[in-house]
């Protein structure tokens, strides 16, 4: 079959199908006289008779009826392969890694995830648990198109940042705390009160936040404790190791002996956040396309009782 073409092939199917040249001619657009020529070309290339010709249409041979299968096999795959190719060079099949700090689990990465899959269900998507710190530095690095990442940053990077869900931190106190509950917490009346906080060296940033809100309130914390995970923080101050801060949203989701009340420090709430973090240059097409879908994801709306200052 040196000399046969895949043009050829879907001509030879479409006249089988429709079983006249006429009207194969009218389904693939193409004359019915160059169609006879081709066929006839395909059929001295074989060396056989695919059609027996009638004045009111073809019927298929043996040698033809046996080559249909190997002909309709054949431009089904060059299809799939027009389509892989298509969708390869169009991005919806470009692969996606991605690095989320655990807390974005709570709200954040599940209605994010949905909607992308839900607009580009063929990018495959590689997810990785890590620090804010991690995450920019693999972004910098060219080993990871997106994070999620937790804001403020402490430091400039040569990233960009989108905004994508405004939270603050709340307190979290242990089970038979005096403090009373109920009310909004001040942290300027905690200064005498041990602290967990999260570990300085993998959680800088969320731990700044933490920090600089306490000496916002005139203070800097008694830190009993450190941990890198916000569930292991919450644990620890269930235990009795002390008050921590935590971020609202992931407050809202948990179940606790410890309680969570409103707190603010000089006034106002401690404001934090998530955002999405990319290359500020030289973004793939598939980061692009994740972050279209950001922009427009809206903030979540919770429909469960609260738990803040209960």
């Amino acid at each position: 079959m040196g000399g046969v073409d895949l043009k050829q092939l879907r001509q030879f199917v479409a006249v089988a199908q429709s079983g006249s040249f006429l009207n194969a001619s009218t389904m693939i657009g193409l004359a019915q006289p160059p169609l006879s020529v081709s066929i006839r070309k395909l059929e001295q290339e074989l060396g056989v008779t695919l059609f027996d010709r009638h004045p009111r249409g073809v019927v298929l041979t043996q040698a033809g009826q046996e080559m249909l299968a190997y002909a309709q096999d054949i431009v089904t795959r060059a299809a799939n392969l027009r389509k892989l190719m298509a969708e390869i060079s169009s991005g919806a099949r470009a692969p996606l890694s991605m690095g989320f700090v655990g807390s974005a689990t709570f709200s954040l990465l599940p209605r994010l995830m949905q909607a992308f899959q839900r607009l580009h269900p063929l990018v495959e998507v590689s997810l990785s648990e890590m620090t804010t710190q991690k995450a920019i530095a693999a972004i910098s690095d060219g080993q990871l198109d997106v994070g999620i990442v937790r804001v403020p940053l402490l430091e400039p990077a040569p990233i960009d940042i989108l905004p994508v869900e405004n939270d603050h931190l709340v307190l979290m106190v242990p089970p038979g705390h005096p403090l009373p509950a109920n009310c909004v917490a001040r942290l300027e009346d905690l200064s005498g009160e041990p602290f967990v906080m999260y570990d300085r060296s993998m959680v800088p940033n969320l731990r700044a936040v933490a920090v600089l809100a306490c000496q916002t309130a005139g203070f800097v914390p008694h830190v009993t404790q450190e941990a890198v995970q916000v569930c292991s923080v919450m644990s620890l101050v269930e235990s009795g190791f002390g008050l921590a801060l935590i971020p609202h949203k992931v407050a809202r989701r948990m179940r606790t002996r410890a309680r969570f009340q409103e707190v603010t420090s000089g006034g106002t709430l401690i404001g934090i956040g998530l955002a999405l973090a990319t290359l500020a240059d030289g973004a793939t097409l598939a980061t692009r396309r994740f972050r279209d879908v950001a922009m427009t994801l809206d903030e979540e709306e919770y429909e469960e009782a609260p738990t803040i200052g209960s």
